[in-house]
């Protein structure tokens, strides 16, 4: 049996790269197969990875670290290595700045969604009458479907005052998502930006 090596790179946190390698992982398993069926793939290296905390100054070294060191059956070896080019320090921080507003509106929509619905669904009545004037159903509460609607005309069963809280919840999402599409960046051609590069040799 022998092995390919593979390494892919990425740009990010560590969470946020170690979610990215996983959801990779996840679909070279879909495609090839799990682990231990031999594709040569990095379905052979599985999810998470160990990061070796080092850091090089090209890909090149990176990809000759990992391929030195790395054997066959282990899982992916994770180190980071320097790329050119990049965005200015003040865009950069301005960018995850914008990132980190549409990541928490999201969540907050999320959460209040979640709020509301338990709250429609925990009521002392045991039934609940569709507005809509085309169905006028009793609904008892348990068949209440996640986002709220009613399961046989799926219209709204929430109040207009928890609907105008979602609309102006999925505002903030919609704005910050544009804030962050429309924001245009700087480049710095002497800025030096950190990837991540995670692989190995994988059985075939």
């Amino acid at each position: 049996m022998g092995a390919s090596f593979n390494a892919i790179s990425y740009q990010g946190t560590r969470d946020q790269v170690l979610k990215k390698w996983n959801s990779d992982v996840e679909d070279t398993q879909y495609e090839c197969g799990h682990g231990g069926n031999y594709t040569g793939s990095i379905s052979e290296l599985g999810k998470g990875f160990n990061d070796t905390g080092k850091t090089f100054k090209s890909r090149e070294e990176a990809e000759e670290y990992i391929e030195e060191h790395h054997q066959k059956w282990d899982g992916a070896m994770a180190v980071r290595y320097l790329k050119k080019g990049g965005l200015a320090k003040s865009s950069a921080s301005k960018q995850a700045r914008l990132q980190s507003s549409l990541d928490k509106a999201i969540g907050n929509k999320e959460s209040l969604k979640r709020k509301v619905v338990s709250d429609l669904r925990n009521a002392k009545s045991k039934l609940i009458g569709c507005r809509n004037s085309g169905c006028q159903s009793k609904i008892n509460r348990n068949f209440i479907t996640v986002d709220g609607k009613c399961p046989l005309c799926h219209q709204s069963l929430l109040s207009p005052t928890a609907q105008n809280r979602l609309a102006v919840a999925d505002n903030k999402v919609v704005k910050a998502q544009r804030d962050l599409r429309n924001y245009k960046p700087t480049e710095s051609k002497s800025a030096k930006t950190t990837m991540w590069l995670i692989g190995g040799w994988c059985s075939e």
